[in-house]
């Protein structure tokens, strides 16, 4: 998450559009490296907005259904210099000792879901395309 949310931050991300979605480029720089999850399961959302009272992210979890959310993960505001971001990014992991539900969040049997988000203002630099 940081890595790749250090990208988006300072504009690098952007600059390195090749065309292809960005939740996937995402998806491939968050899971560069050793990860404890499977990467098909990461789902992202990045938003934008004017100020920080204004951000927020959508909670992934769907608790009546006890899953992730079927449209969690289709948001992908492309971020300009000086915007307020918030990068959500939840997957589902293995739950290995059922009794030590630490997150409140089971996701069918012996899974659960895990999150983190990252809330900034982007440095100023020139506007790019995501895609």
């Amino acid at each position: 998450m940081d890595r790749a949310t250090r990208a988006v931050f300072t504009g690098t991300f952007q600059e390195a559009s090749d065309g292809t979605d960005p939740s996937e480029r995402m998806q491939k720089d968050m899971c560069a490296g050793y990860v404890l999850f499977n990467c098909a399961d990461l789902k992202i959302e990045v938003t934008t907005a004017a100020s920080f009272a204004d951000s927020g992210a959508r909670d992934p979890y769907d608790p009546e259904e006890r899953r992730m959310k079927k449209d969690f993960g289709s948001r992908f505001d492309c971020p300009g210099g000086n915007d307020i971001v918030t990068v959500r990014a939840a997957a589902t992991i293995s739950r290995f000792f059922p009794f030590l539900d630490l997150t409140r969040r089971p996701v069918g049997r012996g899974r659960q879901l895990i999150m983190s988000t990252a809330v900034f203002k982007a440095e100023p630099y020139a506007d790019g395309r995501c895609q």
